[in-house]
């Protein structure tokens, strides 16, 4: 580090992560909101499958890959164990389709 520049090669995921806390702090965001920022980089460490590494190493193509991941294949709350997952019931609407299906025998 050179006159409180950061030297992209130097900074670990981890550390990029604190200096955008405390800037998205400074800015007031909610504590939740800093709570899913540092989820969100949990999940990419886990997608590239590497605890610490430089954000020079990270390319272009990885956060494609990981955005394409969170969009498509990924689980929600998955792997994390103070979430947990509410399945909902029918909707009024949906209630209706489905009495309607069983009255003309389609179900």
């Amino acid at each position: 580090m050179s006159d409180g520049l950061f030297q992209l090669e130097e900074v670990t995921i981890d550390e990029a992560l604190d200096i955008f806390i405390a800037a998205k702090e400074a800015e007031g965001v909610r504590p939740q909101t800093v709570n899913d920022y540092r989820v969100h980089i949990r999940y990419l460490k886990q997608f590239i499958g590497n605890e610490m590494f430089y954000i020079r190493e990270l390319t272009a193509e990885q956060i494609r890959e990981y955005i394409n991941y969170l969009r498509r294949d990924r689980r929600a709350f998955e792997g994390d164990e103070t979430r947990v997952k509410v399945v909902k019931g029918l909707s009024v609407k949906e209630l209706i389709v489905v009495r309607l299906a069983e009255k003309s025998g389609r179900l």
